[in-house]
């Protein structure tokens, strides 16, 4: 048993040796388009959250 987990980490540091690890420049674009693409979609939920609170409200008449 010892072995196989033995044998699994070897295996795992030469497949990792093996990786193509993404610059800074990469890595800082990649990040802030993310990061963009989350505050886009959170807005985007937002606002269909609040239409169906109003239509909502608005059914139930509660609108004031």
């Amino acid at each position: 048993m010892w072995t196989k987990i033995a044998d699994f980490f070897k295996g795992t540091f030469v497949e990792m040796r093996r990786v193509s690890w993404t610059g800074r420049k990469e890595l800082v674009a990649t990040t802030g388009a993310v990061l963009v693409l989350t505050l886009i979609v959170t807005l985007f939920v937002f606002g269909i959250d609040k239409l169906f609170q109003f239509l909502l409200q608005l059914l139930l008449g509660l609108a004031g």
